[in-house]
């Protein structure tokens, strides 16, 4: 991994953490993800205009927008009903864990080779998010709530599909980063990012349309959150978007999609510290230990991806 990858992954990971302290006590996650993603659309829409990108994308990219889109609906739709239906110390680990999606996947789909080093470093990752949300008898859960089980498989397969389609979408646009893949070589992530957030977020309005049971229509509930919190909203989503946009040029600069999902985990040790420093949450010790055990991993995918 060169270290213009790093630290682009590592300031995408270290803003992550923040979007999730101001949306932390907001009283509806769902109109939050689709107020979110509209305005991750708006902002693309503006990034474009800025910096003189197309707003329109060619047709060739079609399957990798809807290819990211199902995944992300995949990811955030499944993390919803999981954790409306389960505990979080139990499934947030298995959510979390997409890496492993992602090697299993370029291993046995994609014809992708990892080094033993760098599945080490992954396993390690992994490890220490089991170890942040270590729930004692809790884990029994596994074995009564089979349905939640599968949100939380889908939810992570969802992250580990639109992780890889985004990585392969920037490269697909840069020949020196993927020599032996078919070039496009007229995006940007602004461009890719209207549009995925496009489809997303009618994928989410008909979704919550129908599931969210209120006499007031979505698009005035809507209005409504923006009106009594505006500044954390918009906060949230400048941040989450600048996040996303960083591992995207990570990703156009041939970043190993393994390494960089693995390496966005960095942002599970930053929330221990600020969810002690600003929530005054519980068993900081046992969690600083195991932020730890991420922080080395995180070294070996560093030396090695």
């Amino acid at each position: 991994m060169t270290l213009e990858i790093f630290i682009l992954v590592l300031l995408s990971a270290s803003l992550h953490p923040f979007r999730d302290l101001l949306l932390k006590g907001l009283y509806s996650p769902d109109l939050c993800y689709l107020s979110i993603s509209l305005t991750w659309m708006i902002l693309a829409v503006f990034q474009a205009l800025i910096i003189d990108a197309p707003l329109m994308i060619s047709a060739k990219y079609f399957p990798y927008i809807l290819g990211s889109a199902a995944g992300l609906y995949a990811y955030y739709y499944g993390t919803l009903l999981t954790l409306k239906k389960g505990d979080l110390s139990v499934y947030y680990p298995i959510i979390r864990s997409s890496p492993l999606f992602v090697v299993i996947v370029g291993w046995a789909l994609l014809d992708l080779s990892y080094s033993w080093i760098l599945i080490a470093g992954i396993a390690t990752v992994l490890v220490g998010v089991f170890l942040i949300q270590r729930g004692g008898h809790k884990q029994a859960q596994f074995l009564t709530q089979p349905l939640v089980m599968i949100l939380a498989l889908i939810a992570m397969s969802g992250s580990g599909i639109y992780s890889l389609v985004d990585s392969y979408a920037m490269q697909a646009a840069d020949a020196s980063a993927m020599p032996d893949l078919q070039t496009f070589p007229d995006l940007a992530a602004s461009t890719f990012l209207i549009w995925v957030y496009a489809v997303l977020s009618v994928m989410f309005w008909i979704t919550f349309s129908i599931t969210t049971h209120s006499y007031i229509p979505l698009g005035k509930q809507i209005g409504l959150l923006w009106k009594r919190h505006p500044w954390r909203l918009l906060s949230a989503s400048a941040l989450s978007y600048a996040s996303y946009v960083l591992i995207l040029e990570a990703y156009q600069g041939g970043g190993n999609v393994a390494a960089v999902t693995s390496l966005r985990l960095w942002s599970i040790p930053l929330s221990v510290v600020l969810s002690a420093l600003y929530l005054k949450e519980e068993k900081f010790k046992n969690r600083l230990i195991a932020s730890g055990v991420i922080v080395v991993g995180i070294m070996v995918i560093v030396f090695e991806g």
